[in-house]
């Protein structure tokens, strides 16, 4: 069973980037720019059991995919459709996936019980994916 830790998550992300990106990326998470989450099913996550994928859906200039691997609430991978995605460092979206992600279990919406399909969150989010954690 895996657990995010918000905190360690939040750090993690910080510690990741510069403070003008992670700036940005709080924005982009308190002005609602993040409008999908998904839990992935990764081939990866067979061999490590802590190891999870969140893709995303964030709104900027464009619409951007983002996905961010976590292990034991620790970045490990990211991947994002903008252009900055090419620099050694997570984007503003990846950063706005986290913290929305750290922000939810934070908030107790999302806990360690499984379940399968959607759940209902916050009217600005669509959550989907092959497995949730809810209260």
């Amino acid at each position: 069973m895996i657990e995010i830790d918000p905190v360690v998550l939040l750090e993690s992300l910080e510690e990741s980037v510069d403070s003008t990106i992670f700036d940005r990326g709080l924005r982009y998470h308190h002005s609602g720019r993040v409008t999908s989450v998904k839990f992935l099913d990764d081939p990866y996550s067979h061999k490590n059991p802590n190891y999870v994928r969140v893709s995303g859906v964030v709104s900027g200039s464009r619409t951007y995919k983002t996905v961010l691997g976590l292990d034991d609430s620790t970045v490990l991978d990211y991947e994002c459709s903008c252009p900055y995605d090419m620099s050694d460092e997570p984007c503003k979206h990846i950063i706005a996936l986290g913290i929305t992600l750290a922000d939810c279990i934070g908030q107790g919406k999302l806990t360690t019980h499984k379940i399968r399909g959607q759940v209902p969150l916050p009217p600005r989010l669509k959550w989907e994916g092959m497995s949730l954690w809810v209260n």
